[in-house]
């Protein structure tokens, strides 16, 4: 090769080697110092999709493992309130027998019949109970989603805590006219032989109110075209019994024992629900059912029927658990997934660092020597 000047091609590659290896130590450091073997999408562009849809995947599986632990805790609350709910009944059985006993007097079933009203009132209380604004006892069964994706569920089944069957068409009472609004009167309206308070103020969306708060009515309120309607939802095929202490309640809400219709034949309630239970009149007496049930074979058969929710419940439980055992395995896997592409192998890269830093270094000592070549041409020019 001729010396020249102009042109030092040994500098020229050492300047190329050098920098390629300074580029590739100074990748090796970021792998090293972000634990990451995909720093940017040119290190791995298809590797670095593959990754997202996976850590995606496996945030969703996170999502979907958080959202069953809620539904497991709505399950546990459920779960409490039939546990006392259970307690109630039991207690309610214990006065049965004591009210049964032939030596006690009026007097003393009328202290037992006082325990069994304020059991009563829990125990209707219990299935009015929510978890985080949820009725912990509704009538619309949730699906829970148990897959990342969104495909898979699990049914939580609901109904009523209480509910009772009815066979046949239950009557109504519906008054003839819409009154006024507010009522414009003050008294007791008596439904089902239970009072209902009204007041001159009431509009009539108070006293429906005021009706399907009162424990016991067997009635649910509601309004039709502005008119008040009753509907007889657990005595089923009886006429709703109607009255007023001061005539002028009925006359304000437009209401007459004679918009009673007649009952539909059928079958009333099936006897032994937690609702009629709680629609008692007393530890002696179940007038609520026509169908002559004795209160005894009630709590039996309400003992019944949450003893198979709760089995229910516990069956539902171990499904969330099972799926939610899964979510939790399929996110670990996941994740191990992403990490297989997206990590740094350390050992692997501490021996290219290892590599790329000595090329580096012997590559500026190079470059050094070769910018120091082209002092032979001035030895030839007699300098």
């Amino acid at each position: 090769m001729s010396v020249s000047i102009n042109t030092n091609y040994a500098a020229s590659a050492a300047a190329n080697n050098l920098a390629l290896s300074n580029s590739m130590l100074q990748r090796s450091l970021n792998r090293l110092s972000s634990g990451s073997r995909i720093v940017s999408p040119s290190d791995d562009a298809g590797g670095t999709a593959v990754a997202m849809r996976l850590s995606a995947t496996a945030k969703r599986s996170g999502t979907a493992a958080s959202n069953l632990n809620s539904a497991t805790s709505l399950l546990q609350n459920q779960d409490g309130v039939l546990k006392v709910g259970g307690k109630i009944v039991e207690r309610m059985a214990e006065l049965q027998s004591l009210w049964n006993d032939t030596t006690k007097n009026s007097a003393d079933k009328a202290l037992y019949d006082i325990e069994f009203k304020a059991l009563q009132g829990q125990l209707n209380a219990l299935t009015q109970e929510k978890f985080n604004g949820v009725n912990l006892f509704g009538s619309t069964p949730t699906d829970i989603i148990t897959s990342a994706a969104g495909d898979q569920t699990l049914r939580i089944s609901a109904k009523p805590l209480g509910s009772a069957s009815v066979s046949g068409t239950p009557t109504t009472l519906e008054a003839t006219i819409a009154p006024a609004n507010p009522v414009g009167a003050t008294g007791h309206l008596i439904i089902n032989v239970l009072n209902v308070d009204v007041n001159t103020a009431d509009t009539i969306d108070d006293v429906i109110t005021s009706i399907n708060g009162t424990p016991g009515l067997a009635v649910t309120a509601s309004k039709v075209s502005g008119k008040l309607k009753l509907t007889n939802d657990v005595n089923g095929t009886d006429a709703i019994s109607l009255s007023s202490s001061d005539p002028t309640i009925l006359a304000a809400l437009k209401l007459s024992a004679g918009d009673n219709p007649t009952p539909t034949a059928g079958t009333a309630n099936s006897a032994g629900s937690v609702q009629l239970l709680i629609q008692a009149t007393s530890l002696g007496d179940l007038n609520v059912h026509s169908s002559g049930f004795d209160l005894n074979t009630v709590i039996n058969k309400a003992q019944d029927e949450l003893a198979s929710y709760r089995a229910h419940n516990g069956a539902e439980q171990n499904g969330i658990n099972f799926a939610s055992e899964l979510l939790t395995l399929n996110k670990a896997n996941l994740e191990a997934a992403t990490g297989r592409i997206m990590d740094v192998d350390v050992a692997s890269e501490s021996t290219q660092l290892a590599k790329w830093t000595t090329l580096t270094q012997a590559g500026t000592a190079m470059l050094a020597q070769a910018n120091q070549s082209t002092s032979l041409v001035l030895k030839l020019l007699g300098q």
